[in-house]
């Protein structure tokens, strides 16, 4: 299966292709792909219309809408193909750019599409919200544990904001500090 020359996103195509109903585990573990990779994938396909939602609730379900054929290839390159590196923290960054492309997400929807512990999802969603990044927009209840609605309100552009401790979230996109407010509520 991995001696064809077929894309990462390809095989993952492929299988979706095969099943009528899957979930993104289903097909990270068929294709031997990172369960992020897939999950991404997926996320793009439902964008383009090429995939539907059988079941909104964990784990999610997926079914293909439109089978039509899928252009494959190294797409458009931007730039002279020298990159900067720089050090990101991966589960924060996945949970910003799960953010940007939802708007309004509960902290499950954030722990299942970037693949990390309910902690980080609460300590960066606490921090989000003390500098201002995020909103609190409704409780499904008041009792502990139970799901709560988050907006995007402040989307300054793909890098995650920095923790800086008692200072407030640093901006990497737009270069500057926004403080903590005293209380996340109101």
């Amino acid at each position: 299966m991995l001696c064809d020359n077929k894309s990462p996103r390809e095989r993952a195509w492929g299988e979706m292709l095969k099943k009528n109903i899957f979930s993104v585990g289903e097909v990270a573990d068929a294709t031997q792909i990172k369960r992020y990779k897939v999950s991404t994938f997926v996320q793009f396909l439902l964008r383009k219309g090429a995939l539907k939602i059988v079941r909104a609730k964990a784990p999610y379900l997926y079914a293909v809408k439109n089978d039509e054929v899928l252009q494959f290839g190294k797409g458009q390159r931007r730039g002279s193909g020298i990159t900067h590196h720089r050090k990101v923290n991966k589960p924060r960054r996945r949970m910003w750019n799960t953010m940007r492309v939802l708007r309004k997400f509960s902290r499950i929807d954030l722990m299942m599409a970037a693949e990390v512990a309910s902690s980080t999802v609460s300590s960066f969603t606490q921090r989000l919200e003390k500098a201002g990044y995020i909103r609190k927009i409704c409780l499904e209840g008041n009792k502990k544990g139970e799901c709560a609605m988050y907006l995007l309100v402040r989307n300054t552009g793909p890098d995650s904001p920095v923790d800086r401790g008692k200072q407030g979230m640093w901006d990497v996109n737009e270069q500057k500090i926004y403080p903590f407010k005293e209380s996340a509520n109101e």
